[in-house]
C-alpha cells in the first residue's frame, strides 16, 4: 500500500427560501389553468477535508479540501407537496 486517504472533516450549511409563485393544473374538463403555488430552493454547501497519510513512514503527507454547491428547487399546492418534488 503506497498511501492512505481518510476522510478527515465533513460539514454541511443550508440555506432555504420561499416565495409564491403560479402553476398549471389540469382541471375537472382536463383545461389547463394557473394557480397559486409556493416553491422553495435549498442551497447547500458540502464541504470535505482529506488527508494522505504514508503507511511505511507514519507520517502526514498531504491534505486538501473540496467544496461543492447543490442548489434544488420544488414547486406545489402546499408545503408538503412542493417538498415532494425535490425528494
Amino acid at each position: 500500500m503506497d498511501a492512505i486517504v481518510s476522510l478527515a472533516s465533513y460539514d454541511t450549511e443550508t440555506q432555504f427560501s420561499f416565495k409564491k409563485t403560479k402553476m398549471d393544473k389540469l382541471d375537472m374538463m382536463r383545461h389547463r389553468i394557473k394557480v397559486s403555488a409556493q416553491e422553495i430552493t435549498l442551497n447547500t454547501l458540502i464541504e470535505n477535508g482529506w488527508r494522505t497519510y504514508d503507511p511505511k513512514q507514519r507520517v502526514f503527507i498531504d491534505r486538501f479540501t473540496t467544496n461543492e454547491q447543490l442548489i434544488a428547487s420544488g414547486k406545489g399546492l402546499n408545503h408538503f407537496k412542493r417538498l415532494g418534488c425535490m425528494l
